[in-house]
């Protein structure tokens, strides 16, 4: 009967992950042709425009910042960050340019926002895009407009903060909030997930992300194995008392609290090992789902596996970028 009860868990568990991937696959295929055309749109006019410019020969280099988010919803979805990655994956598909991750830039930068304040985007732009080495400085925001968020963005030359091309576009609320939830996520490893969870319930749910499931999976364990130990040890004790006492009716009266007590203890090992085969199961799932939500947002948006980005920084290492921060 057990083996046949794991058999059921484990397919439903299979039916259920199949079930959400296949859903959330089939939002970002809606989303992908929307998506890509706007924002490489955005992008090819962007680049257009300044290789029209008479002095855009030798300036090749270009620094991508995380996008601002002003809207609350845009905040809330984390817009900006999803727009400006996959903004940055489109021009790396450009032969002509060198371009720096915005990973690496935010790290770089972090120098500015402890020491100045008060620079307005071209100033950031000239003093950031001189610490990473770069000729362009692209600036982006995220604002909305009823059920459309708009995406704007700014392309300043580093050394003297003009803005070159400015340009901004449209995109429905429904298709980029897919992309930019599947953007956020980061690979896990569902054979460690269950491994934690298996040593600790929540554990593998915490490593997830999952920071309120976990926690009532660890409240319930600890309470669960909590009144499995002091139950189980109680009922010794009266147990002992049971063998040792001076009449029948007190030795009886002992005995059905032992029992009481193990059939507590017992109820508590069952729950507790619920929680636990739940636990591992769940952080698998959880772990698995996620990765396919990964790849699927790497099909949609770059059109194949892979790393969403790549550090180039004009053959110098990111630890040995010059940090040049004059005016």
């Amino acid at each position: 009967m057990n083996a046949g009860f794991k058999t059921i868990s484990a397919a439903a568990i299979g039916l259920i992950l199949s079930f959400s991937c296949a859903l959330f696959a089939s939002e970002l295929k809606k989303s992908k042709s929307e998506i890509v055309q706007r924002l490489d749109q955005l992008v090819q006019e962007v680049v257009a425009e300044h290789a029209r410019l008479p002095d855009a020969a030798g300036k090749n280099v270009i620094a991508v910042s995380r996008f601002v988010d002003k809207s609350p919803a845009a905040e809330k979805a984390n817009i900006g960050a999803a727009v400006s990655d996959v903004v940055q994956d489109l021009l790396m598909k450009n032969k002509d340019l060198i371009v720096i991750e915005n990973e690496q830039v935010a790290k770089l930068v972090g120098e500015i926002e402890k020491s100045m304040t008060g620079l307005v985007d071209e100033q950031y732009a000239k003093v950031a895009g001189r610490m990473v080495a770069a000729d362009l400085f692209l600036l982006g925001s995220v604002t909305e407009l009823g059920n459309d968020f708009i995406v704007s963005c700014r392309l300043a030359e580093v050394e003297t903060s003009r803005v070159l091309v400015s340009k901004q576009i449209s995109i429905p609320k429904a298709y980029l909030v897919p992309v930019a939830e599947a953007a956020r996520l980061e690979p896990k490893a569902p054979l460690n997930a269950g491994i934690y969870s298996l040593i600790v319930p929540g554990w593998g749910q915490f490593y997830n992300g999952r920071n309120v499931k976990g926690a009532a999976l660890l409240s319930g364990a600890v309470v669960a194995l909590g009144t499995l130990v002091t139950t189980r040890l109680l009922a010794y004790s009266y147990q002992k008392k049971a063998d040792t006492a001076p009449d029948t009716d007190l030795a009886v009266r002992y005995f059905n609290t032992t029992a009481f007590l193990h059939g507590t203890a017992n109820a508590c090992s069952i729950v507790y090992g619920a929680l636990l085969v739940y636990a591992v199961a769940d952080a698998i799932a959880t772990a698995s789902g996620n990765n396919a939500k990964i790849r699927e947002y790497k099909q949609a948006v770059l059109g194949g596996p892979g790393k969403s980005s790549i550090a180039l920084m004009t053959g110098a290492d990111s630890a040995s970028v010059e940090f040049r921060t004059g005016f």
